[in-house]
């Protein structure tokens, strides 16, 4: 996996570094304003206005951010909506615990009480959490390649390395498997924006658009199951 450094944002949250891949897990322009931006704004706010019990699936959890910055949102959005979330994280390579701790997303957050929540998504591989009534967790320490789940989801975030680093996660075997992954009228989020990849969605029948990237980021790509 390659050692791991801690690396501060420019938006002052912190991301890491991946020696071995040579990338950072976020943007070094805001790791958490990127996660917002593409995860969270482009994906759950948008789906979640036509659906309230939710499956997501996230491949490549990392440090846990978007998983967090979900939970948050749905706390934010009980007065409005009622959303249900069942969410499942793929990550083959896990985080070290000091690394996971020094990234004090809850304390950013201000969100220092979920904090305990954070810690358990990290901490229990393999196990589905009740992390509350209204959103369960799941941490699967697997590729993607591997995973055979028996239940279908309404949202991916797509957070794996870049295809310069990790190209066979990008190819059009696996955006296949995830395609058949999908509920009907499901979501797919990147950040990535790479031609290539957007015609490997379009060949598995994804309808795809490109929406303005977060800071730093001309573009990113969403894409829906017809």
């Amino acid at each position: 996996m390659g050692d791991i450094e801690l690396y501060m944002t420019e938006d002052g949250s912190y991301t890491l570094f991946n020696s071995e891949k040579k990338e950072h897990y976020h943007s070094v322009h805001g790791a958490v304003q990127e996660s917002r931006h593409v995860f969270i704004q482009a994906g759950l706010s948008e789906i979640s206005a036509v659906k309230e019990n939710l499956r997501i699936l996230e491949v490549g959890f990392g440090t846990g951010l978007n998983a967090f910055l979900t939970l948050l949102e749905k706390e934010k959005l009980k007065e409005s909506r009622n959303l249900k979330i069942d969410y499942v994280g793929l990550e083959p390579y896990l985080i070290p615990q000091n690394m996971i701790l020094q990234l004090k997303y809850a304390e950013y957050l201000e969100a220092v009480n979920l904090h305990e929540h954070f810690m358990n998504m990290h901490m229990n591989i393999g196990i589905r959490q009740v992390l509350d009534e209204k959103f369960t967790f799941t941490l699967i320490k697997e590729r993607l390649e591997d995973y055979n789940p028996s239940d279908h989801f309404d949202l991916i975030y797509f957070d794996a390395f870049s295809p310069n680093t990790e190209a066979g996660l990008w190819d059009i075997g696996n955006l296949d498997k995830i395609y058949s992954l999908m509920n009907p009228g499901g979501i797919l989020v990147t950040y990535c924006s790479k031609g290539v990849v957007r015609r490997a969605m379009q060949g598995c029948g994804f309808i795809t658009e490109r929406l303005p990237g977060p800071p730093g980021k001309h573009e990113m790509l969403r894409a829906r199951k017809n």
